[in-house]
């Protein structure tokens, strides 16, 4: 596989895994963190996941689509999603 189209599978599910996330980080600042507050300690962890959001979408600009440390961006921004995503569940 080209590494073009690799950089595209993993910006894709760092896009859905957001579907997830960003309805979380709003509902958490919204609640202002629970009855005692303490969910705002996971609202820094939530906005970088949000964050990857900018560099999964420069993945489909042609000029950053064969990017090797873009690569390595979105590879670890992944394992980041995939540790939050086994604590939440």
């Amino acid at each position: 596989m080209e590494l073009k189209t690799i950089n595209k599978i993993i910006a894709i599910l760092i896009i859905l895994a957001n579907f997830y996330f960003v309805p979380a980080s709003y509902t958490t600042i919204q609640d202002g963190g629970g009855a005692m507050g303490l969910g705002i300690i996971i609202v820094p962890i939530l906005f970088s996941i949000n964050l990857l959001i900018i560099p999964a979408l420069l993945t489909f600009v042609r000029k950053f689509s064969d990017s090797l440390p873009l690569f390595v961006v979105l590879i670890l921004g992944l394992l980041w999603i995939l540790f939050w995503l086994h604590l939440f569940s």
